[in-house]
């Protein structure tokens, strides 16, 4: 498993390093899913690409709430 470190620039940027981002296969421009562990003694990241199954689970919660998503809105963010 590739690890790097990468520090918080002031805009709350960050750099993945080269390692993790071969190893995960990320291009520039790629989406990703960003969510954060509770775990107060940790501060565990969790970065992943999405897949279509995430789409379909936004798409759903919009319908659920009477909103409507656009195929452009679903696959840009």
């Amino acid at each position: 498993m590739p690890i790097g470190t990468s520090k918080l620039s002031r805009k709350g940027q960050i750099t993945i390093p080269k390692a993790v981002r071969k190893s995960l296969g990320l291009e520039p421009g790629d989406d990703l899913i960003i969510a954060s562990v509770s775990d107060k003694d940790n501060g565990t990241v969790i970065i992943r690409k999405p897949n279509l199954e995430d789409y379909v689970r936004e798409a759903e919660e919009a319908l659920e709430k009477d909103n409507t998503v656009s195929h452009e809105e679903l696959f840009s963010e």
